[in-house]
């Protein structure tokens, strides 16, 4: 196998391929921190309608649409890194992950609406990336796809759920300030890497910065309303839930 296989420096420069390199392993870094905190604390804090997306994705750009990435094989490998360790996400999702929803109908249909939702996901973007939504660097011929707009929305969307889910739980359950960080840095590598190969994206360029805002944002939030020698207690606060209920 030649050096382009595994990096493309034709198409890329060193700098490029560098902040793309580090910014997966922080997004593997986020999954590692995710799943230790959750095996630990029996809680999952990643909001489960997003976590569905997330993970349909993954399945798509790991196999479906692993040729359209040509930044190097050792990237498509780092897609399904995050593949196989959101196979573990999703399995404590379903495990864990009720402690989220308060309605016993949705307590009750907890695995089904997970599968739901997955599928929905799943059958949207295979849909969205097929009919050449997603982002192609500048000039391309459409044989090039980074995934950069579909993934884009889905970062948007556990940003802003990620804030709403604190604000409801922040007094029961310590959020991750490692995810919080690993996830804002490792994005905005991201960001730049597409403001560089895809610069007329402006799509991309709006929902990056918009995320840049929210995570720092959300960053913001865990250091202020969530101090270090701050206790916690999941189930006292579904007992107040349940009362105000």
């Amino acid at each position: 196998m030649n050096a382009r296989h595994w990096l493309n420096f034709e198409d890329y420069t060193t700098f490029q391929l560098s902040i793309a390199l580090i910014g997966s392993i922080l997004w593997v870094a986020v999954y590692a921190f995710l799943i230790r905190d959750t095996l630990k604390k029996k809680f999952i804090e990643m909001p489960f309608f997003i976590a569905c997306g997330n993970f349909a994705w993954e399945i798509l750009y790991a196999y479906f649409f692993d040729d359209y990435i040509n930044l190097g094989e050792v990237y498509v490998w780092g897609y399904r890194a995050w593949f196989f360790m959101d196979i573990l996400i999703f399995i404590l999702l379903i495990k864990h992950g009720k402690q989220q929803v308060e309605n016993p109908w949705l307590k009750k249909n907890f695995t089904v609406i997970n599968l739901a939702v997955l599928s929905f996901f799943f059958i949207f973007f295979y849909a969205w990336i097929s009919v050449g939504f997603d982002n192609t660097p500048i000039h391309g011929d459409g044989s090039v796809k980074l995934g950069a707009t579909s993934a884009y929305m889905l970062n948007f969307g556990i940003t802003v759920l990620y804030i709403t889910q604190f604000f409801r739980m922040k007094t029961g359950f310590k959020f991750s300030k490692p995810i919080a960080w690993c996830k804002a840095v490792g994005t905005g590598l991201f960001t730049i890497l597409f403001w560089q190969v895809d610069p007329e994206n402006y799509l991309v360029k709006v929902l990056g910065t918009l995320v840049l805002i929210g995570d720092s944002v959300y960053i913001g939030l865990l250091y202020k309303y969530q101090p270090r020698e701050q206790k916690f207690n999941l189930n006292q606060l579904r007992v107040t839930e349940a009362q105000a209920s």
